[in-house]
């Protein structure tokens, strides 16, 4: 699999792991321990997709010298997070899906 594939497995919704039929798969440490092991294989596996993504992506960056340009702006991305629930913190509360932070991220994968 070329890592240019590998981003679009990563970013799998977590509500089709219902086909799978993979009740109280939460990443909360609490229900975590008690997962059965069918649970804790995919997390596993989704993890080790992660990574992978990840290495093979700051290698490519560090081959097209743009690492540097990539870490800024998702730092930049982190900062806008972060600013924005701490300004709203007294009067709201900021509340992401996972795929609202990996939307954000999206733009990072290619160059």
């Amino acid at each position: 699999m070329c890592f240019w594939v590998a981003p679009y497995f990563v970013g799998l919704h977590f509500t089709y792991f219902d086909k799978l039929k993979l009740n109280g798969f939460n990443i909360v440490p609490s229900k975590m321990s008690r997962w059965p092991a069918k649970n804790w294989l995919i997390f596993g596996i989704l993890c080790l997709l992660s990574l992978w993504v990840l290495i093979g992506l700051g290698y490519f960056y560090i081959e097209a010298k743009v690492l540097s340009y990539y870490c800024a702006a998702a730092l930049l991305i982190m900062a806008a997070f972060a600013i924005s629930a701490w300004l709203l913190k007294t009067t709201h509360e900021l509340h992401l899906h996972h795929y609202n932070i990996g939307m954000a991220f999206v733009v990072l994968i290619g160059y």
